[in-house]
C-alpha cells in the first residue's frame, strides 16, 4: 500500500471526527429550535414469547430455501423444517439457562489406559 493512500484514510477519518463534533456544537449553539422533544429513557424491549419460535424457525427456513431451494423437494422441505424446529427449540432452552462470567464448559474426562506391552499375561 502507498503512503499516498494511508494518509488519504487518516484524512477522512480526521474529517469525519471534526464533522460530528461541529455538527453537535451547532446544534448545541442554536438552542435545539429543530430538535424532536425529550421522550424519556428508552423503553425496555419486551420478553420474547414462545409464538416468537415459528418466526425464528420462518426466518431460518427462508434462509434454508434461498440456498437449498431448488434441491428440496416437498418432502425433503418438511423434514428439514421439522429438524430446524428442534433445532430452535434446544437452542431456546439453552438461551433460558443462566450463566455468570466465569462459567465455563463443562469438561468430560475419561481417562485411557494403554494396553500393557507384553499383552495381557505380563505382570509388572
Amino acid at each position: 500500500m502507498n503512503k499516498q493512500a494511508q494518509s488519504h484514510r487518516r484524512d477522512f477519518v480526521r474529517t469525519l471526527a471534526l464533522g460530528a463534533s461541529a455538527a453537535s456544537l451547532t446544534s448545541l449553539a442554536r438552542g435545539g429550535a429543530d430538535a424532536p422533544p425529550f421522550v424519556g429513557p428508552p423503553k425496555p424491549e419486551p420478553k420474547p414469547e414462545p409464538d416468537a419460535i415459528p418466526t425464528e424457525v420462518e426466518a431460518r427456513m427462508g434462509l434454508v430455501t434461498s440456498r437449498f431451494g431448488t434441491m428440496l423437494d416437498a418432502g425433503r422441505r418438511k423434514a428439514v423444517e421439522a429438524r430446524v424446529t428442534t433445532i430452535v427449540h434446544r437452542a431456546e432452552a439453552l438461551r433460558k439457562f443462566e450463566l455468570d462470567n466465569g462459567d465455563g464448559p463443562f469438561p468430560v474426562f475419561t481417562p485411557y489406559r494403554a494396553p500393557l506391552a507384553g499383552g495381557e499375561g505380563s505382570s509388572r
